[in-house]
């Protein structure tokens, strides 16, 4: 399928040539081609897929945009087929067949060909994505056209639980059932690995051995007292950083880390997690998540925490 998006081009620099069987012309009108996933019997219908005409144009205009198809267009649960442009050196052809009418005790007719080329086809999409991953809902489509009040929630519908997301690639590749990424047994962290926290997405790394101590939010109790290494790195520290860090947390229980930078000047990074590590611990999620706190002080059971 080609459509012409240089409508208003004028069809100069037309070239002829004669060829055995017919005649072709040639010339330069620019198109865009669009490789269909599917047996075209109604235009109309096909177009209605791609958004519409104008659409068509306006992501062509867009460079780097994909074309999205919609195999539904009125359901709005339906997942979408991309498509990407490739650059192509193709020819639009016409071919048209002529003979003459054989009467009767003749010979037959001679058959002639017409060839034309409409024009250049520079670009096309392709649609080379996983087409069939699509989502299904029945009558839902019919029951979103008549909301128009607040009473239309209130109709009892059958139940409708969709995907939260879809894929988030849609080019085939090799999964070779690779294991999950979570942390080592040579961690020194508090939390385990466990299905829990695997599910929840928070152990997606291995973390680097800081000596720190992360709690779930779900956990019983907080840390009462800091590792034994982490102690034993911060003892090494004679620049007075140790008696600082503790003096801001007796002051505030619960810090960022970007907060307490500005407080301790002229410390590195490592040298800051090696502070943090002596007299705090981490929060993995929760309300807190990816703040301080001061070892032994629990916010879940102090309201004035939630400042």
């Amino acid at each position: 399928m080609a459509e012409n998006i240089d409508q208003n081009s004028e069809q100069n620099s037309d070239v002829s040539s004669r060829m055995d069987n017919g005649r072709i012309t040639f010339n330069t009108t620019k198109f865009v081609g669009i490789d269909y996933p599917g047996f075209i019997k109604d235009e109309n219908r096909m177009l209605e897929t791609l958004g519409g005409e104008d659409t068509v144009a306006r992501t062509y205009s867009i460079s780097g945009r994909r074309l999205e198809l919609s195999f539904r267009p009125r359901d709005p649960y339906c997942h979408a087929v991309c498509a990407d442009r490739y650059p192509t050196a193709n020819l639009l052809l016409r071919v048209k067949q002529r003979k003459k009418k054989r009467r009767e005790g003749s010979e037959p007719p001679e058959v002639r060909y017409e060839q034309e080329i409409l024009g250049i086809v520079a670009n096309t999409f392709k649609f080379q994505v996983m087409a069939d991953f699509q989502y299904l809902v029945p009558d839902m489509p019919d029951f979103l056209a008549q909301v128009k009040d607040g009473d239309a929630l209130n109709q009892d519908i059958p139940l409708h639980l969709p995907p939260p997301v879809f894929a988030r690639f849609d080019n085939p590749a090799d999964y070779n059932y690779r294991p999950e990424p979570q942390t080592g047994k040579g961690s020194t962290h508090a939390v385990k690995d466990n299905e829990e926290d695997r599910l929840a997405g928070t152990r997606t790394r291995t973390r680097r051995p800081v000596n720190a101590i992360a709690v779930n939010f779900s956990m019983a109790e907080v840390p009462s007292k800091p590792n034994s290494k982490a102690l034993e790195a911060a003892s090494k520290i004679k620049d007075g950083l140790v008696e600082d860090m503790t003096k801001l947390f007796a002051n505030r229980p619960i810090w960022s880390r970007a907060a307490l930078q500005c407080h301790i000047q002229g410390a590195s990074q490592e040298r800051l997690k090696q502070l943090l590590a002596s007299v705090s611990y981490y929060w993995l999620n929760g309300p807190w998540r990816a703040l301080w706190t001061r070892i032994g002080y629990d916010p879940r059971k102090h309201p004035g925490a939630k400042m």
